[in-house]
């Protein structure tokens, strides 16, 4: 059995790297996510309300924005603008 030379063991440490690297991204991002989304959308608004867990939302106008934040999604979400 010939030993592995030097290219097939950097290919397999970059790969593995790559790996790793990329699953701790989508860890974080997925954690960032689902505990809290700042939304922030033009028009001044009164009211906002989420459908799949119902709630009613907090809503900070500001230079004609409409700013509010859905504290947990765990999959998707409707949020209903008045």
């Amino acid at each position: 059995m010939r030993p592995r030379t030097i290219r097939v063991r950097l290919t397999a440490l970059y790969a593995g790297l790559f790996l790793a690297t990329a699953t701790i991204l989508l860890v974080a991002v997925n954690l960032l996510l689902t505990n809290m989304l700042q939304v922030q959308v033009a028009g001044v608004f009164k009211s906002a309300k989420t459908l799949r867990t119902p709630g009613s939302l907090a809503i900070k106008v500001e230079n004609g924005y409409s700013q509010f934040t859905i504290p947990h999604l765990s999959d998707y979400e409707l949020v209903v603008l008045d």
